[in-house]
């Protein structure tokens, strides 16, 4: 079954999110080819996973979820969460349930069913709704305060 870009962006998101957590403070660096293969989630050919791989880091850079020196073709290098991102992630998952990043890897690994990807959605979806009420001024909700 093919996945739509959407649904291989969220998974390759999470699953960004989750190595970067694991590895904090150390940058990583990030190519399409091994994001899917670890995901096991890719489009049909190179150059459209490519494609979605600079979109995706360029909006997570944009939206300020990261940050990074140098990006190509498919790869980014020395990638860092933001604090920002730290606060979202913080915020969007339970952290009485263990390590972040294996919590987000355990999500992104179900890409492969309906159930899963409505999982990633809407992790995904808290995600950047925490990360825009703590833009806005709304804060947190009182969490972790």
């Amino acid at each position: 079954m093919a996945l739509s870009n959407n649904d291989i962006g969220k998974t390759w998101t999470l699953h960004t999110l989750a190595q970067l957590s694991d590895a904090w403070p150390r940058r990583v660096d990030f190519n399409s080819l091994d994001l899917g293969t670890q995901t096991s989630v890719r489009p049909e050919s190179e150059d459209e996973a490519e494609d979605i791989f600079d979109d995706l880091f360029r909006w997570l850079r944009h939206e300020g979820f990261v940050s990074f020196t140098q990006d190509g073709a498919g790869w980014a290098a020395d990638v860092q969460l933001t604090s920002k991102a730290m606060e979202a992630i913080g915020h969007a998952l339970p952290t009485d349930k263990g390590a972040v990043g294996k919590q987000l890897k355990d999500i992104a690994a179900g890409a492969g069913s309906e159930v899963g990807r409505a999982v990633i959605a809407e992790t995904v979806g808290l995600f950047i709704g925490a990360a825009a009420r703590g833009f806005a001024g709304g804060g947190s909700s009182g969490a972790g305060a």
